[in-house]
């Protein structure tokens, strides 16, 4: 059971124990449900009637964990002085002072490390608490872990750190603390994604803004992979791509012209009228020679067809085989848009024939 779900079914949980013989499980079990619920008074009642405050309930759920995990700063503190392991873990791999950073509980976390909790404890696959916090986005608790030394750098198993996952999950002020804190803009993980990368990728507007405050490399640690402004367009948040276009050190840039059709191919009309307003090349050609009306026509993305077609695109162009957007349209089996542009293909020969004549 999740721990949101374990919240939920706290108090009721609380109700039933109480209604049961309290056998050795038992009052294991309504430990722990009183340490979820807040239930102080019961929880010091239990504990001088010889409650084990170590013992598990039936779903291998620990008092002091499930205190600090809901912020009952009171329970948790009830529980340690009853002799609760300070560095226990729950079945989800976490500490107390682990669950109180990702519930972003301050008074627990202090009331935690005063007693000797370990902030740098950490799961077998190197969760720590600083990247609890960060993907939560709680950025007090975030910099709470910092002031006490902990590396906001240290990688998870599968190369993640507090940075990327505040990112990730679109937290800029989490992000601002992290990198005022000396976390590295440009570490990536096992998908070689950085920060940024993600951020432009989710439409993360703030975040990627804050990034790029504090100098984010808009190049990508994979050459052969892609960039950021291919993931911006691919997402097509309109702020992202012009934050991006306002910053990208070379209009020129090859990147521009591919995220350009990365966003028709995605559909996304709105970062398309962005590109075009901005200047991109509306017919330009990637290495296959493809075009956005060719990758808007083979996803079957009508309204970016004719917002293209409206903003003077070349139905006429072929790729390196010989194909033009109406074919694109036609193998893909989108008969209605393959009726748009055959109908643009004869009003550009109408214009092209008479001009050959002259």
């Amino acid at each position: 059971m999740s721990r949101f779900l374990r919240t939920l079914t706290a108090a009721a949980g609380v109700l039933v124990c109480v209604a049961a013989p309290l056998s050795g499980q038992s009052r294991a079990d309504l430990l722990v449900a009183a340490a979820r619920a807040g239930e102080t008074e019961l929880v010091d009642s239990l504990l001088a009637e010889g409650a084990d405050p170590n013992a598990a309930d039936v779903e291998g759920w620990l008092p002091l964990v499930e205190a600090a995990t809901k912020g009952h700063t009171d329970a948790v503190v009830a529980l340690f002085e009853a002799g609760a392991e300070r560095e226990a873990k729950d079945p989800d791999d976490y500490t107390a002072l682990m669950a109180a950073a990702w519930g972003g509980h301050l008074l627990t976390l202090r009331a935690l490390v005063e007693r000797g909790a370990d902030p740098t404890a950490h799961s077998e696959d190197g969760w720590t608490a600083l990247m609890a916090a960060g993907q939560k986005g709680h950025g007090a608790a975030a910099q709470m872990l910092l002031d006490l030394g902990l590396d906001p750098n240290a990688r998870g198993e599968d190369g993640v750190t507090a940075l990327l996952l505040a990112a990730l999950d679109g937290h800029a002020a989490t992000v601002r603390v992290l990198l005022e804190s000396g976390a590295d803009a440009e570490a990536w993980d096992a998908d070689t994604m950085t920060a940024l990368m993600w951020a432009s990728a989710l439409g993360h507007e703030d975040v990627v803004e804050v990034l790029l405050e504090h100098g984010a490399s808009l190049a990508s640690p994979d050459s052969s992979g892609p960039s950021v402004m291919d993931l911006a367009g691919f997402g097509g948040s309109v702020e992202v791509v012009k934050l991006l276009l306002e910053a990208w050190p070379d209009s020129t840039d090859p990147a521009i012209l591919r995220a350009f059709h990365f966003a028709a191919a995605a559909g996304e009309e709105d970062a398309i009228e962005v590109f075009l307003d901005w200047g991109v090349c509306i017919d330009g050609q990637g290495e296959s020679g493809k075009t956005a009306l060719m990758a808007a026509a083979a996803w079957d993305h009508g309204g970016i067809v004719d917002l293209l077609l409206e903003r003077g695109a070349n139905p006429l162009l072929e790729d390196a085989n010989g194909n033009t957007a109406l074919e694109y349209a036609e193998s893909e089996g989108h008969g209605i848009l393959a009726g748009t542009l055959a109908d643009a293909e004869d009003r550009w020969e109408s214009v092209a024939k008479p001009m050959q004549g002259s």
